[in-house]
């Protein structure tokens, strides 16, 4: 009888810490991302004081800014339906920094060669915030 008792509190601790867990593992990816996306944004600045132009691919933050890839350090902690959303310079004119046009578009819309100047996450269909 005594060992009946022992087994359903532990299987009643058991299921308060599962629900527990179940509802902090979200934020806890959410704030993951959050800090790695201020990692991914310190790169891209890095970047530009290196070269005086933006990145025209995340691949270029690889070796010397990152260490792995931008997918990898922001989908992945993600474990959803996570995209990236980037802003890049719509005009025709490269070169200066005046009467620019920055859009904001998923990551395989963007067109090649355009400088990426910032990074959202967009999760789940809703663009985050941060």
């Amino acid at each position: 009888m005594e060992m009946l008792i022992v087994v359903a509190i532990i299987a009643v601790l058991a299921g308060v810490g599962y629900n527990y867990y179940a509802d902090i593992l979200p934020e806890a990816r959410e704030n993951t991302a959050r800090t790695n996306l201020k990692i991914v944004r310190d790169a891209i600045s890095r970047y530009f004081k290196d070269n005086m132009a933006y990145p025209t691919s995340l691949k270029l933050l690889e070796g010397p800014y990152l260490q792995q890839s931008v997918e990898s350090v922001l989908i992945t902690p993600l474990a959803g339906d996570a995209k990236l959303r980037l802003e890049y310079n719509s005009s025709l004119d490269t070169v200066s920094f005046y009467e620019r046009v920055y859009l904001w578009a998923d990551q395989e819309l963007v067109p090649a060669g355009k400088q990426i100047r910032d990074v959202r996450i967009k999760l789940n269909g809703t663009e985050m915030p941060w």
